[in-house]
């Protein structure tokens, strides 16, 4: 099936020419370290410079992630903003011209996504954690809906707060919470937003709801994740209210939450 994708195309330094297509995933980070899906083997270019969230074929969400130079777009600094086909990206002293270019879509394989097959999947961390047998049980675990403490504010009746996993093993599962209270996120069999990722903790992160609004906190009870949450690439220190279509990043998994 033929469509249009976004392409990053390097217009200068030592990798002019080379290109990226935006395809597969729905996060892409840009910067200087090997991990990067984006690599840009430059010294002005930060270790972790920018992310690039893809909302569809023909949406792109560019954040800058506090690199000490700055991202900009067609020579204006930016935090956030959604780039167009033309656009010209820099970061450091390397720029980038973002393109929307014909693609044909082909059938993906477990390969092809980042994150872990469920059945090559073994929990290294599930006896000294005390969550013993937890890859054989994960698959048939009912999902918990009601929050491990709640509270009497109301919200609206007629909204919808919904958590979506767009990035990692458990992509395209769905989350919606109507009760105000406090929810978990993480590997163990009493989360409310379980997933199957190796970096995460098993009791990573809180979700609260308050009335209309969630709010995330690293870790739970005062125990920090092992790696971190990020809240649109910036990491999570305190407890900060989400507003809608911010991303979450646990571990390997992107969760993105919406108000419907």
């Amino acid at each position: 099936m033929s469509s249009i994708i976004g392409q990053l195309r390097v217009l200068n330094g030592s990798q002019q020419g080379a290109t990226f297509l935006l395809e597969k995933r729905s996060v892409f980070e840009l910067g200087r370290a090997s991990s990067s899906t984006i690599q840009i083997k430059d010294e002005s270019v930060a270790m972790n410079h920018c992310r690039i969230y893809r909302e569809s074929n023909s949406e792109y969400i560019l954040y800058d992630l506090n690199s000490a130079s700055g991202t900009k777009i067609n020579g204006a600094p930016v935090q956030k903003t959604q780039i167009h086909d033309g656009d010209v990206l820099q970061v450091g002293q390397i720029q980038l011209k973002f393109e929307m270019v014909p693609y044909e879509e082909k059938e993906t394989s477990d390969e092809d996504v980042e994150g872990f097959t469920l059945g090559g999947f073994t929990d290294h961390w599930s006896e000294a954690d005390g969550c013993v047998d937890r890859s054989a049980s994960y698959a048939g675990a009912q999902e918990a809906t009601v929050p491990i403490s709640s509270t009497a504010i109301p919200s609206t009746p007629s909204k919808t707060f919904r958590f979506t996993i767009v990035e990692g093993e458990d992509k395209g599962k769905s989350f919606t919470f109507n009760q105000s209270g406090t929810y978990l996120v993480g590997r163990a069999m009493d989360a409310h937003i379980k997933i199957m990722d190796i970096k995460s903790s098993r009791h990573h992160c809180t979700l609260e709801k308050v009335g209309d609004e969630f709010y995330i906190t690293d870790g739970y009870r005062g125990k920090l994740s092992r790696n971190g949450t990020y809240l649109n690439g910036q990491k999570v220190e305190s407890r900060t209210k989400l507003r809608p279509n911010d991303y979450i990043k646990v571990g390997f998994t992107v969760i993105k939450y919406e108000v419907l």
